[in-house]
């Protein structure tokens, strides 16, 4: 059998991370190409907004059949309604055979899921002279709609237009992906921990523990834990370029 191809698969504490080493097993995960994967997808859509209400109606009324994780992919029926507002309502079919409505908004219709891996440039088009100041933060859950050679266009949480992203910077690995949600719910929780108390909570309970992200958590939490540089004593103990009081 032909081998195919692979790609080395919120910003974190306002802190870029390196990039991790991944074993080439994980690796084989992904595929190169996202053709056949984009062309599935047309019937399925990618939740960017956290928590986003299932209904058994268009509108915001009616119990609530479920309610949507972001990242979470789901399947498109092809029915959609609006409502007397004017907003589009899509019907979807969850992974447990439920279905409802999920308003437009929360939601990218035709699109794969992904993950960034770290800091990443983002570029008006599919071209590197389209460079923006901008960077898609490490852990960004995105929707990809679009592939053009090494190139993806994405969307990001909230449905905010992104523009086009390298295809080495995401990972489609499905626990790379839940392992980033869980950490960024962790990571925005009001709970009142530290930076160094959050992220060791996210590595003790994290289910994936060999994902790209928890490997890379790891590493900023011995960056956190190793003490502060001290002063350079000068000889007499005082720090170096002070003087002593007579």
């Amino acid at each position: 059998m032909k081998r195919v191809p692979c790609v080395p698969l919120l910003a974190l504490l306002l802190v870029s991370l390196g990039a991790s080493s991944l074993a080439c097993q994980r690796r084989n995960k992904e595929s190169l190409g996202l053709g056949p994967e984009l062309v599935t997808a047309q019937k399925m859509a990618v939740c960017l907004a956290d928590g986003l209400p299932v209904r058994p109606t268009v509108g915001k009324g009616g119990k609530l059949v479920s309610s949507l994780s972001l990242g979470e992919v789901v399947k498109l029926t092809g029915d959609s309604e609006k409502d007397p507002a004017g907003k589009e309502y899509f019907k979807i079919e969850l992974s447990d055979g439920k279905s409802g409505w999920v308003s437009n908004h929360g939601i990218v219709a035709s699109a794969q899921v992904a993950a960034v891996k770290e800091d990443s440039p983002l570029f008006k088009r599919p071209d590197i002279l389209t460079a923006t100041p901008q960077k898609v933060p490490f852990m960004s859950i995105v929707a990809v709609t679009q592939e053009k050679m090494d190139w993806l266009q994405v969307m990001g949480e909230g449905k905010k237009e992104l523009g086009w992203i390298q295809k080495k910077s995401l990972t489609f690995v499905k626990e790379d992906i839940t392992a980033a949600v869980m950490a960024t719910k962790k990571l925005r929780e009001k709970d009142g921990l530290e930076p160094a108390a959050k992220l060791e909570a996210i590595l003790r309970t994290s289910p994936f523990p060999n994902s790209i992200f928890i490997q890379k958590l790891k590493e900023r939490s011995v960056e956190l834990a190793q003490p502060a540089a001290t002063p350079t004593s000068g000889v007499n103990g005082s720090p170096e370029g002070t003087k002593e009081s007579q």
